[in-house]
């Protein structure tokens, strides 16, 4: 079954509810409940992608206390499992091991002030928050971290839970979190950027859904965006409609520019990392798009966050004939190439 968040790259948030003194340790439940049946807010584990933030409420503070970034791969191995207020009875009784999933988290961050559920549940945001879940009833199940009772908001009956980027938009205690992570989150992501499989496991990430195997395998490939990269996207399109531009980012593109020129624009962060090594990926991408999206007559554009060197630019412009647009300040500039087909008609000057 689809989930609500699948194709929607800026939600890459989850929430860990939990009474473990070790937050931020690792992501680890039981395979079956107590039942033993299967249960998603264990499972969920598996949809989890290196480079996510994970947010930890902790039941015994009764608020989002840290925030730590997924790694990978998930694994199956055997655990130690005691459900919400059972951690006393470990003392006298052993509980022994059963499967389990797990997967590593790093660069746990303490929240400077951490989000009580007792500012949740005031009036302001209480309304919010179930005003956003009734416009939601479309999409269930949401699997959110909260229970919206009749006496108020309490935290999930679960372990795992979504947390929607607009939630973490909503709490600053949260996107400043998510801020703060976000160098460890573009590293993990980039390592993680294809999916690896056990031994014993088969890659599960990539279920085509229809024959178009490729296209799939393209949707899959871009699902991780970090805050400074949707930063990266959100200052160009503005700058771009400023001056008049038609524009769209329909996923798994970033930009399109539909008028004055038509070119697919493909975001990437630089950061830390070597600048050949992010056109060299947005190549590749920018090429399948063009071929299996289309259209297949438009231009193609790599943005960076950072000006790359004339070496770079030369080669990737005058080699791979690929705009190279940069941001600056709040604006965009770029090579020659990006020049003549972007930047002058953005200008109002006509496109030679």
């Amino acid at each position: 079954m689809a989930n609500w968040w699948d194709g929607r790259s800026n939600e890459r948030y989850w929430c860990e509810v939990t009474d473990r003194r070790d937050v931020g340790s690792d992501l680890k439940a039981p395979q079956k409940n107590e039942a033993d049946q299967d249960y998603w807010s264990y499972s969920l584990i598996e949809e989890v992608m290196p480079g996510d933030v994970i947010f930890h409420y902790s039941t015994r503070e009764k608020a989002f206390v840290g925030a730590s970034v997924a790694g990978g791969p998930m694994e199956q191995r055997p655990i130690v499992w005691a459900p919400h207020g059972t951690t006393g009875r470990v003392r006298t009784s052993v509980r022994p091991e059963r499967p389990g999933y797990w997967r590593p988290l790093y660069g746990y961050r303490s929240a400077t002030r951490s989000l009580p559920l007792s500012a949740i549940e005031q009036p302001g945001e209480a309304t919010w928050l179930r005003t956003w879940v009734k416009a939601h009833e479309e999409v269930q199940p949401l699997r959110l971290p909260f229970q919206l009772r009749n006496d108020g908001i309490r935290a999930g009956q679960g372990y795992l839970f979504k947390m929607p980027a607009d939630f973490v938009e909503r709490w600053t205690e949260l996107s400043n979190l998510a801020d703060e992570l976000d160098d460890r989150a573009e590293e993990l992501a980039d390592r993680g950027s294809v999916p690896q499989a056990t031994p014993t496991e088969p890659l599960r990430r990539f279920q085509p859904k229809s024959e178009a195997d490729y296209t799939a395998i393209i949707s899959a490939a871009v699902q991780h965006r970090t805050r400074t990269h949707e930063k990266l996207v959100r200052i160009a399109g503005e700058w771009l409609k400023a001056r008049g531009a038609v524009i769209a980012n329909l996923h798994p593109k970033d930009l399109e520019i539909i008028s004055p020129v038509r070119i697919i624009v493909e975001a990437k962060v630089v950061r830390h990392r070597d600048a050949l090594f992010a056109i060299r990926e947005a190549v590749g991408q920018l090429c399948e798009y063009r071929y299996f999206i289309g259209p297949r007559n438009a231009a193609i554009a790599v943005l960076l966050d950072v000006q790359p060197s004339g070496t770079l630019i030369t080669y990737a412009e005058d080699h791979l004939q690929v705009a190279v647009l940069w941001l600056l300040d709040a604006s965009i500039s770029g090579g020659p190439l990006a020049q003549r087909l972007i930047l002058n008609s953005m200008n109002g000057i006509p496109n030679q």
